[in-house]
């Protein structure tokens, strides 16, 4: 348990066996068995995602408070396995929800352009960028996708843009904001579009992840086409490497977070279910359900991500307020649990 943080955003396995956790504004490492080593506050900068680097070390983005964007700024920095700032970019007017450094050691960063954070009720324009920089953090080539919506509601609360390499070198794109539907757009390496596929009245709810196979897999709330209401259903959509569809799998939970493949080749899931609370939900490659498990349904504790490690089990982490809607950081505490891989009913 760690005092004083509000939200875990993400946790990840480091190299050494250790975690990284970030939260909004605040990194924080541990050894093999969840013992802090450093903690690290990103002073101005607010993450909305972390991933590890081959070097030991983590690069982070998510968006600064700019006079020179007039609002919000698109902002990524690379760290050092110590917690230590190497380099820091302001990548322009917006926010950037989604970095991945690359095979040759780059970093591929989405992000929704001319969003402003601080106005999350308004219709706007988010147009995707995708930035493609060298190891220093030298922008090499950006793509810029417009937006199919006419306007985009923007909430922190909805997933976010998301953006992989692909193991043939190119990229997947997944655009959540201002739609019903879901959609995924391939790219070859130098960012120009293959195919997009769209997958109707399916509202994104989780990052995508590229399978074992070489396609992909992701969550969605299914919605009144009419509408744009969410019905009670929630589906796992897996496809192909060309983005057909190959298998839909109806889940029993009000929203899913995100889903991974597991070495296995089967998933897991992270969702949340009403009265039941938190769940981490285990299927085998068929999308059949081996187990699931259960974590706090009193609302207070916010289950935020969860990561296959090394040896075959999961790593979670969470935060757990004194009130379901505690805002004081100073009274939540971080949670990092770490389970078997094959744990009970």
């Amino acid at each position: 348990m760690f005092d004083g943080v509000e939200t875990a955003i993400s946790v990840h396995q480091n190299p050494d066996g250790g975690y990284i956790v970030s939260g909004s504004q605040w990194l924080l490492k541990t050894d093999s068995a969840g013992i802090e080593e450093w903690r690290k506050d990103l002073d101005s900068g607010h993450a909305r995602s972390i991933e590890q680097t081959a070097d030991g070390g983590c690069v982070v983005c998510g968006w600064i408070v700019s006079a020179e964007f007039e609002g919000t700024g698109a902002w990524l920095m690379k760290l050092d396995a110590q917690g230590n700032k190497e380099w820091e970019r302001n990548l322009g007017r917006g926010y950037a929800p989604s970095v991945q450094q690359t095979t040759e050691e780059g970093y591929i960063v989405g992000v929704y352009a001319y969003c402003l954070i601080f106005d999350p009720g308004a219709i706007q324009r988010c147009d995707i960028r995708m930035i493609k920089l060298d190891s220093a953090g030298n922008t090499q080539w950006e793509k810029t996708f417009p937006n199919p919506d006419k306007g985009s509601r923007l909430s922190l609360l909805d997933p976010d843009l998301s953006v992989r390499q692909t193991s043939d070198g190119g990229y997947i794109i997944q655009p959540t904001q201002g739609t019903i539907d879901s959609r995924l757009t391939k790219t070859d390496s130098a960012g120009n579009e293959e195919w997009t596929e769209t997958y109707d009245n399916m509202r994104t709810s989780s990052p995508v992840e590229q399978t074992a196979d070489g396609g992909y897999v992701f969550l969605a709330r299914e919605v009144l086409p009419q509408t744009g209401e969410f019905i009670d259903r929630n589906w796992l959509i897996k496809t192909d490497s060309t983005g057909s569809m190959e298998r839909l799998k109806l889940l029993n939970y009000e929203y899913g977070w995100s889903v991974q493949p597991t070495t296995d080749r089967g998933y897991i899931v992270l969702a949340f279910k009403e009265g039941t609370g938190w769940l981490l939900i285990k299927t085998d490659s068929r999308v059949m359900e081996e187990w699931e498990r259960h974590f706090n349904g009193d609302g207070t504790q916010s289950l935020q991500s969860a990561q296959q490690t090394s040896d075959g089990g999961y790593i979670l982490a969470a935060a757990k307020c004194p009130d379901a809607h505690q805002s004081n950081p100073g009274d939540c505490h971080l949670w990092l649990i770490k389970i078997a891989g094959t744990p009970p009913r």
